[in-house]
């Protein structure tokens, strides 16, 4: 656990005095048209249908979580690819502090299942919440990279 004022690569929110559990409807005109709402689902990119056994493909790997649970695009890590892309874009976006302020999640909001970034080595990352700690002092919401 990570107390009130320390850093984390776990997730980059704290919360001292959480709120009750809240409903999002309670708050639409308070929050941006243009979010990515809790309940939403990232797409899920599968190989084309015509891949058969013992075709190639190019992949790079981006993430390895486990050996049985790791992320790949298609494509050769020679070009920019469009997750470099989007990092860059999420970058440019989260570090302009109107988009900061307009754009941060309520602590009474965050839930599991909520779609968010996270600051990790310096860098915004694409996060997802997995599990919110019970009420104790200096909460912190454990995230998942995406």
């Amino acid at each position: 656990m990570v107390r009130e004022g320390e850093s984390s690569t776990k997730c980059s929110q704290s919360v001292s005095n959480p709120l009750p559990d809240l409903d999002w409807s309670d708050f639409s005109g308070y929050i941006p048209k243009d979010i990515f709402v809790l309940g939403n689902e990232i797409p899920k990119e599968f190989l084309p249908k015509e891949s058969q056994e013992g075709d190639e493909l190019d992949v790079v790997v981006v993430e390895v979580y486990d050996p049985s649970k790791f992320w790949i695009y298609f494509g050769t890590s020679d070009q920019k690819t469009p997750l470099d892309i989007l990092m860059d874009d999420i970058q440019d976006f989260y570090n302009d502090e109107d988009n900061q302020k307009t754009y941060g999640v309520p602590p009474g909001l965050i839930q599991e299942g909520l779609y968010c970034v996270q600051i990790i080595y310096g860098e915004y990352h694409r996060a997802k919440i997995i599990k919110v700690l019970p009420n104790t002092k200096d909460l912190v919401k454990v995230c998942k990279k995406l």
